[in-house]
Order: structure tokens, then C-alpha cells, then sequence
């Protein structure tokens, strides 16, 4: 917006000057103070959080920041970049790869009908499906009504990551094969049908791709135990046992492949990763098919006397504080004096004003119920804002609301609502 007016309000935008300072924070002297550095700038970098992202359609959201970086390009800036908060280890390059439910490798759609020709004609098929797979959440409805019937699951424990642990395991008892491919026991692997040995960092070959899009090597440097194997080897062998025979003898061989499908990694050489880094091409990153399109502020209930508080769900915590892998380590409780009851956030001072007290019991009191949570200040939390972590959604939902999905992105949509906190008696 505020580059918006430097141009001569050349660019529309979807937010009036009360929401940009009520969303933010920030004022119109600060945020046009942000605007001047940014157009002045010679070398620009965009980071994000993904996480925050998924709850505001974040398709929508990309593609304004990508507008925002070709408006800066447009007025003389050298160089810009994106660089996304993932949160995990190389899922920058598991994207890359095409592990998305509407990916192919090298960032390109389904949509694309190059794209797809050119996949067909290096993997010897004739056809590959055209509709948008499923991401987690979908495949957790369909398995929860029953729609389908088996399931893989390489490397993650969802019962880790996922709030709603009682709905996950329901849903993954009614398929008739769940097959879970890990280094590790865990919960998930205690009910899982068939579960296969998977090799360990450091004993396995390849690359993967940092947050800065740098590619760097992976080496092995001792043979994998027992019936261990890595996992292009697990999945080829269950593939041909399909009926598709799908069989590489070594990462370079995968590597070479990779070269044909995804021009960007032409140049890089698998044996010299550690000694140079190679950072991939920024023209690489796109938005999908679906994304374009104004974003539209979100439709919040009005506070009042009786209920002074908007009550948010949000990931406050990374999912390596998240319940159950938490509540192993003693140093991450001790640490970032972790909790493991329900608790809500709120304003520091707001929260002294009512007569609530830091880690101390309160009722949370919605139109649909009240429930006992603790209390916890934050300094950084806008005053009329309670802010309730994912992890504890389950447990109040009864208070909070039902979520809904988002029709573009599978993610879930949880309730504002307006809400009361008081002192516990």
C-alpha cells in the first residue's frame, strides 16, 4: 500500500488504512517508513512464515508478496528473493521434487501441459492423472468416512504433529493397510499394519535443499543396519510389487533423471555438493493456478462488555514443542517452561487489568460453554486479542467452535469467537 502511494496508487489494494494498521500493528509513519527502505533497497529478501500463511488462504497471500517483489524489481531493485519458514528439514526440496498434491518436479502444476508431456515421456508413461491429489487433511476425511482404504506414511509421526490425536487414530482403524515407513518406533508404528526399516542420516546418499534454496550433499558414511533401506529403495520395491516396475540401482542414476525433469539442477554435480553450494534459480517459484485473485479480509464477530476478547486458535507453538514429542524432554519443559493443560495468551497488562494472573488458573467463557484453561502473559499480544495454541483445540472445542476446511487449500479453518477470561475461584 505504501509503495502503492510512491507510485501514484498504481497498484490496488484489497486492505483500507484502518485494517493495514489494526492487522499490523504498526502506523502510517512506520509502515511508510518500511515502504522507503524497501524502495531504496537494492538487494531484497522476503521472509514468511508458513505456518501464519495457512490460515489466511495462503495461495492469496503468496501471490501478493510475489506482486510486491516484481513492483520492486519493476523500480530498480537488483536482486529478490523469497525465502519460506518450512517447517521441516528439506521440504524446500521435497517441493522441489513435487511432493505436493498438485506439484510436479521443478515447481511446475499439473495444470501444465508441457510439463506433464515432458514427465510422461521420461517416465514411459502415456497419461498422468490431472486432478489435484489430496494434502493430510483431506486424506484424514476420506479415511474417517471411509473413501480410501490404504495408506503410506515415509519418515513423519502424525500423532506427533497432529492436535486431535483420539480423531487421527479413528480414522487410520478403519483402513484395511496402513504401511509406515520410519527409522524409529513411535506411536504411529504401534498401529500400523506392516512397517518397513528406514536407513538414518549418514547412511544414506543424495542432497537436499536448505531455506536459501542452496543445494548441499548427503553422505553416507557406514552401510544401514539390518533390513534397513533408504527410502527410493522401499518405494521402488513396493511400486513393482504394484505392477510398475520402477527400478534405479543408485542415487545417480535418480540424479541424472532429475537433471532431465528439472533444467535448475543441470549444472549441479552430486559429487562435488559439500565443496560448492549451489543456490537454485529464484525463477523457479510460481503460484498455483488457483491463487489469483484479491485477498479478502476476514469476517470477525464484534466484541462487547460481556465477551472483551477475540478469541484466536493459531500455532503458537513449532511442532518441535508439540505435545507428545514435549512431553519426552525434560529440558524442553524445564527450558521454554513448556504446558501441557489447555491455557490461553493474552496481553500482559490486559490480563492484570481483569485480575487474572501469569500461569494461574481462569475460565475461558464462550456463547457455547466456559472451561478451565491457565492463563499466560505475553507482552506481544495486542490487547483485546486471546490467543489459543492448535495443540489445545481438541480439548475445547466444546467452548470454541467446530473447524471448517478451506475449499482451496485442505488446511483447516479454525473459529474466531468472542470470549471472556476470569480469574478462577
Amino acid at each position: 500500500r505504501a509503495l502503492s502511494r510512491a507510485l501514484d496508487g498504481s497498484i490496488p489494494m484489497p486492505f483500507s488504512n484502518e485494517q493495514v494498521r489494526s492487522i499490523t500493528g504498526l502506523s502510517d509513519e512506520q509502515i511508510m517508513a518500511a515502504a522507503d527502505l524497501l524502495s531504496s533497497s537494492r538487494r531484497v529478501v522476503a521472509i514468511y512464515d508458513t505456518a501464519s500463511l495457512i490460515h489466511m488462504r495462503s495461495p492469496q497471500c503468496m501471490n501478493e508478496l510475489l506482486r510486491l517483489l516484481r513492483v520492486l524489481k519493476g523500480i530498480g531493485a537488483e536482486w529478490c528473493r523469497i525465502l519460506p519458514m518450512l517447517e521441516r528439514c528439506n521440504t524446500a526440496g521435497a517441493l522441489r521434487m513435487g511432493v505436493a498434491p498438485d506439484l510436479l518436479p521443478g515447481f511446475k502444476w499439473i495444470t501444465d501441459a508441457d510439463a506433464v508431456q515432458r514427465a510422461c515421456s521420461i517416465w514411459g508413461v502415456d497419461k498422468l492423472p490431472r486432478n489435484k491429489g489430496m494434502n493430510f487433511n483431506q486424506m484424514l476425511m476420506k479415511a474417517e468416512r471411509k473413501e480410501i482404504s490404504a495408506l503410506i506414511v515415509i519418515g513423519d509421526d502424525m500423532l506427533t504433529d497432529y492436535p486431535d490425536h483420539e480423531r487421527l487414530k479413528n480414522a487410520l482403524s478403519n483402513l484395511e493397510l496402513f504401511v509406515v515407513i520410519t527409522a524409529y518406533r513411535s506411536p504411529l508404528t504401534d498401529i500400523a499394519h506392516c512397517v518397513f526399516p528406514r536407513a538414518i542420516w549418514g547412511e544414506v546418499n543424495g542432497t537436499y535443499v536448505n531455506m536459501e534454496g542452496r543445494v548441499c550433499r548427503l553422505a553416507s558414511v557406514r552401510e544401514p543396519k539390518g533390513d534397513a533401506k533408504d527410502e527410493w529403495q522401499v518405494l521402488c520395491d513396493i511400486a513393482t510389487g504394484l505392477g510398475y516396475t520402477m527400478r534405479y540401482s543408485s542415487c545417480a542414476e535418480i540424479d541424472n533423471e532429475l537433471k532431465r525433469l528439472v533444467p535448475e539442477y543441470s549444472d549441479i554435480r552430486l559429487e562435488t555438493a559439500n565443496a560448492k553450494t549451489y543456490l537454485l534459480r529464484e525463477t523457479s517459484i510460481t503460484i498455483p493456478p488457483y491463487a489469483h485473485g484479491e485477498i479478502r479480509p476476514p469476517t470477525l464477530p464484534s466484541t462487547s462488555e460481556e465477551f472483551p476478547f477475540l478469541l484466536i486458535t493459531e500455532r503458537y507453538y513449532l511442532p518441535w514443542h508439540a505435545d507428545l514429542l514435549a512431553l519426552h524432554s525434560s529440558t524442553l519443559q524445564r527450558e521454554f517452561k513448556l504446558r501441557f493443560t489447555p491455557h490461553v495468551f493474552v496481553n500482559s497488562a490486559v490480563g492484570s487489568s481483569i485480575g487474572l494472573r501469569d500461569g494461574m488458573p481462569a475460565i475461558l467463557t464462550t456463547s457455547l460453554g466456559n472451561a478451565r484453561v491457565t492463563s499466560i502473559f505475553k507482552e506481544a499480544i495486542p490487547p483485546g486479542i486471546a490467543i489459543l495454541p492448535e495443540m489445545f483445540f481438541p480439548q475445547l472445542r466444546h467452548v470454541v467452535g467446530q473447524e471448517s476446511v478451506d475449499e482451496q487449500t485442505g488446511a483447516p479453518v479454525y473459529p474466531a469467537v468472542v470470549a471472556r477470561l476470569e480469574r478462577a475461584r
